[in-house]
């Protein structure tokens, strides 16, 4: 989905109704929104609570990715301010 795709379908629903996402274990607000650069992990994650994308600045070793990272839109369930910097 593009940036495009989602205001045109958000435009069709009651502008005063809260944004929900969801979540590991169900659903939740989401506290941002921001660009991040993603690249798709090499493992098919399919089925599982585990996205298929990762932050390109990520944890990851290039073992571990598939393809050329992008930039995206992340809504998140986390306030990028307040996210702890990995080692």
């Amino acid at each position: 989905m593009l940036v495009s795709e989602l205001i045109t379908a958000l435009q069709k629903l009651p502008a005063d109704l809260p944004v929900m996402v969801c979540a590991e274990g169900g659903i939740d607000q989401p506290l941002s929104a921001h660009i991040i650069t993603a690249i798709k992990h090499s493992r098919d994650w399919s089925g599982t609570p585990v996205g298929q994308y990762r932050e390109a600045n990520d944890w990851l070793d290039d073992t571990d990715t598939a393809g050329n990272p992008f930039q995206a839109v992340l809504i998140d369930l986390d306030d990028p301010h307040q996210k702890e910097e990995r080692p």
